[in-house]
């Protein structure tokens, strides 16, 4: 029983610090929380009994660590990853083959993630990531869509020449037929071209992928601003119908239904006082 309550309750830093029994801790809730569709808030307010850290404190490093996957250029690494290669091939091979369908990558992520908005920027972050820091596996995906003969859009298609024009490249040097050998020359000639992008273009393509994070980011925080003073219009209506009900009772009724009013509103004003300490940190 010793055991199992210390690695409930990792030791803390002296400055408030995220140890590592923690972030395993919350690692592991996140992922069984996706597996059983049970709620960010949920995980934050569990993890807060079992951590001793209060649901904010949680759900800011969280979202934190969501930003920091966006990454300055993709360089910087989360404490924790949630993805598995599977998983993260699967999310390319949809939007890749969603975008050939006139789809954007928002829209399809936001398909994928079911309406659940904080699922649907962990998405978007994890494939602009993927993309940026990972081509590799980005490349073995569309090879395998090529090879099933499936559609794709390539996130590379101003960057390179498109996998078929390779293919058939190759085939052209492999015929020894000279003329056909300066046709493709001079595709590349042309592709180059009109592949060419402004100096700096990259740069401002991670600052807009970064925007677009943060801009999430506020949407997701707004909505919990919405639904925390929604909680406390609540538990302050109920509060206030309380005591006009209770004055507007005859002089004997208020006496002898003093004690289960007090009652009534220590319970009413507790759920006020919570409401008003549910705030960010």
């Amino acid at each position: 029983m010793e055991v199992s309550m210390q690695a409930a309750r990792p030791i803390r830093g002296p400055h408030g610090g995220w140890q590592k029994q923690e972030i395993d801790a919350l690692r592991q809730s996140i992922e069984a929380a996706e597996q059983s569709g049970e709620s960010l808030r949920s995980v934050f307010d569990r993890m807060s009994r079992q951590l001793g850290r209060k649901p904010n404190s949680i759900r800011n490093f969280y979202y934190a660590q969501v930003r920091a996957e966006q990454g300055e250029g993709g360089a910087r690494a989360t404490p924790f990853e949630t993805f598995s290669k599977e998983e993260v091939e699967r999310l390319v091979e949809q939007v890749l083959t969603a975008k050939a369908q006139g789809v954007s990558v928002r829209a399809c992520v936001q398909q994928l993630a079911g309406g659940d908005r904080t699922r649907m920027l962990r998405y978007q972050n994890k494939y602009r990531s993927t993309v940026r820091t990972r081509p590799e596996l980005v490349r073995g995906v569309m090879e395998r869509l090529n090879e099933q003969g499936r559609a794709y859009v390539s996130p590379y298609a101003g960057e390179e020449s498109p996998v078929e024009l390779t293919r058939l490249k190759t085939r052209a040097q492999e015929s020894g037929d000279a003329h056909i050998g300066q046709l493709f020359e001079s595709l590349d000639y042309l592709l180059a071209r009109a592949m060419t992008r402004p100096e700096g273009n990259a740069d401002a393509q991670r600052k807009a992928d970064r925007l677009g994070a943060r801009c999430d980011m506020l949407r997701i925080a707004l909505d919990d601003e919405h639904k925390r003073f929604e909680r406390l219009q609540s538990e302050a209506g109920g509060m206030i119908s309380l005591i006009k009900e209770y004055v507007a009772l005859p002089e004997d009724a208020r006496q002898t239904g003093l004690n289960a009013f007090c009652e009534q509103a220590a319970q009413s004003l507790s759920r006020v006082e919570c409401a008003m300490m549910d705030a960010p940190q």
